[in-house]
């Protein structure tokens, strides 16, 4: 049995505050985590897109040690909780894997079981600061923190607004879903939610998970 969890599958923390930089050890190419059942790799920017940075791999040493959750099946394939893009509310060149271009900084936290990629605003087409912070914690479980400042909003255009676009190419997943606390209707109480997409749609692949523009 192959036991991985992001957090209740993946918990998204997209919080637009004043980015804020905690003390870190220098920047690295890639750091190891071992926390609990987990053996976690990051990777920094420096060999994207060849390499892509994030969650390189992960293994859960207790149970399969050798099943690697983000096994590629070519180079540039392993992504995990990988940021793709910074898409606008109009036409720009910039719509395409600017996160995946340029410095991201990765170092480990004082905690000894996080990192943090970083990238300062000059350093984004955007001029957005953002920090992903990672958490391995035990027993099998990655935290993932996601937090941005938007340093000149007139680059998003009129309609003001953009979209963060995450990759996460896992190996052979039992539940594509997403799941996640909501509501699934009005006046009905919080609960978990399973997300998935049914078959007929032009997109789909076996599964996965996707919005109709008018929802």
């Amino acid at each position: 049995m192959k036991s991985f969890s992001l957090r209740r599958q993946i918990l998204w923390a997209v919080v637009f505050v004043p980015t804020t930089f905690i003390q870190a050890d220098d920047p690295v190419k890639s750091l190891q985590i071992d926390v609990g059942d987990l053996s976690v790799l990051f990777q920094d920017n420096s060999q994207s897109p060849e390499v892509l940075s994030g969650v390189q791999s992960l293994f859960n040493v207790k149970d399969a040690p050798e099943f690697d959750a983000y096994d590629p099946d070519g180079r540039g394939s392993s992504a995990g909780l990988n940021f793709e893009h910074i898409i606008s509310g109009h036409e720009s060149d910039h719509n395409k894997f600017t996160p995946r271009r340029g410095r991201y900084a990765l170092s480990r936290l004082p905690d000894g079981r996080s990192v943090r990629l970083e990238r300062r605003a000059e350093d984004s087409p955007w001029r957005m600061a953002s920090t992903l912070t990672y958490t391995v914690v035990e027993p099998h479980y990655i935290d993932f923190e996601f937090r941005c400042t938007p340093e000149d909003a007139s680059l998003f255009g009129d309609r003001g607004w953009a979209l963060m676009f995450f990759a996460n190419y896992m190996h052979e997943v039992r539940d594509v879903s997403l799941h996640f606390r909501g509501v699934a209707e009005e006046g009905s109480k919080e609960t978990w939610i399973r997300a998935d997409a049914p078959p007929g749609h032009p997109d789909w692949n076996t599964g996965g998970n996707y919005r109709h523009l008018d929802a």
